[in-house]
């Protein structure tokens, strides 16, 4: 069974990238903590998919959880240490790197914030791809009848 694609997935796709754009072109935190409100919620309904689901549509669910959590705890227990940070940092430098040091500059935290809301769905989202990937290998064959 694959994804169901709709128009319903699309607008949610370009909404979510809409966010993504003003949480980077605006300097302030309502855009980025809206991002983390969206992946909170994200984490949420993949909390219950996993417990009520069956089977193949309970792999995808679980797989969003290990991802998006994974992500969560390296972002809270490694502090701008994270590589999501590290690219942020490089990219926000307005000047050339010193000493090989890619945290000089000025870098708006705002961002740094948007782009971890950013990583812990797409963790999410790689997750839950390899979660029904792995489903598909490795489940059990359907039974014949005799």
């Amino acid at each position: 069974m694959g994804f169901r694609f709709s128009i319903k997935w699309m607008l949610g796709a370009t909404l979510y990238v809409a966010f993504v754009v003003a949480a980077f072109a605006q300097i302030g935190w309502w855009w980025a903590d809206f991002l983390w409100v969206l992946s909170f919620l994200a984490v949420c309904y993949a909390t219950a998919s996993a417990l009520f689901a069956m089977e193949q549509r309970r792999a995808a669910p679980v797989g969003f959880l290990i991802g998006s959590l994974a992500m969560l705890a390296m972002i809270q227990f490694t502090p701008l240490g994270t590589p999501v940070d590290r690219l942020v940092y490089l990219v926000s430098t307005a000047q050339p790197l010193l000493n090989g040091n890619p945290y000089t500059g000025a870098v708006n935290l705002v961002h740094v914030r948007a782009a971890n809301a950013i990583a812990v769905m797409v963790a999410g989202f790689a997750g839950s791809w390899l979660a029904v990937k792995a489903y598909r290998k490795y489940r059990p064959a359907p039974l014949q009848d005799d």
